[in-house]
């Protein structure tokens, strides 16, 4: 009881105790019987966070007592901070098994759950940190408009997730492999124009961007701060606008007052961005981007 903070409950009932104190006193129980390995069917079932944290805590300092605890769970996140070892299980055999970071793939979960997810490393833990994506839903008797979302530094996963759950097919560039925006794209885009880690985009992968903006039914710029290493991707929207592309700018931060702010280049950057802002529609949030969209689809449908 000492081991489990159990022991000032001693004088009390069971039934008495909260959720987090019922499940101290039944592993306490299991522990006077001086076991080698400790079986728990869901520990954190029905518990607020602060006692899933206190019952797991509790968990990994008997693992250094020389016992082996063995936990059925279902949360991916608790699992991976938590445990060793992760078995995955699909149809009551072991579909996969190793450490975390092995097992709780993008793959693994859609193909055990049917679920897709996005797995990435938590900032503070530096542990995998498993983020469950809804599914798309269809435009109604429609064929899906295509969008094409030029972002980075993280101001477009918000706007690919809300467009892609909206049903519309989304595609994406140039971004760098690493980015947080790439992470996101690459499970929920049709397509996705990448640069190496930490480098400037590649006369390459600026023509590939094109080709995407010229299959597009409209363009997506979001705030994304420009320096000379993604000059091009402004240069690619530029050229959108050229083509006639509807270009909608999500100025969701301060608008475009903000621009010397997140312009690293001397002023081109303020320069082209200007430009395109005059020939652009400029929403103020996700929400009215998507019913801007949604208005042009039903207006080319002609609803």
């Amino acid at each position: 009881m000492k081991l489990t903070n159990t022991l000032h409950l001693a004088e009390r009932f069971f039934n008495e105790l909260s959720g987090g104190e019922k499940q101290r006193v039944v592993i306490a129980k299991a522990l006077a019987q001086e076991p080698k390995v400790l079986l728990l069917d869901e520990p954190t079932s029905h518990l607020d966070i602060n006692n899933q944290i206190e019952v797991l805590e509790l968990l990994k300092k008997l693992c250094k007592e020389e016992i082996l605890v063995v936990a059925v769970m279902h949360d991916f996140n608790l699992a991976a901070y938590y445990c060793d070892k992760v078995i995955l299980m699909k149809d009551g055999k072991i579909f996969a098994v190793g450490a975390p970071s092995e097992v709780l793939t993008p793959s693994n979960v859609e193909a055990v759950f049917g679920v897709k997810v996005l797995v990435q490393r938590h900032p503070a833990t530096s542990l995998s940190f498993v983020t469950p994506l809804p599914k798309p839903r269809e435009l109604a008797a429609s064929p899906k408009k295509r969008v094409h979302v030029v972002c980075g530094g993280g101001t477009g996963a918000h706007v690919i997730r809300a467009l892609a759950e909206r049903g519309f097919e989304v595609t994406a560039g140039v971004l760098n492999i690493l980015d947080s925006d790439y992470e996101v794209a690459v499970e929920l885009c049709e397509e996705v124009v990448c640069e190496a880690p930490f480098s400037p985009i590649s006369q390459e992968s600026h023509e590939k961007n094109l080709e995407l903006i010229e299959r597009s039914d409209a363009v997506v710029l979001t705030d994304v701060p420009v320096g000379w290493g993604n000059m091009k991707n402004l240069e690619a929207v530029s050229k959108a606008v050229e083509m006639g592309k509807r270009v909608y700018l999500v100025e969701t931060k301060a608008g475009l007052s903000a621009v010397n702010d997140r312009d690293y280049t001397g002023g081109e950057a303020t320069r082209l961005l200007n430009g395109i802002s005059k020939r652009a529609v400029k929403v103020a949030s996700v929400s009215e981007l998507l019913k801007l969209l949604e208005e042009a689809n039903s207006r080319a449908r002609g609803d």
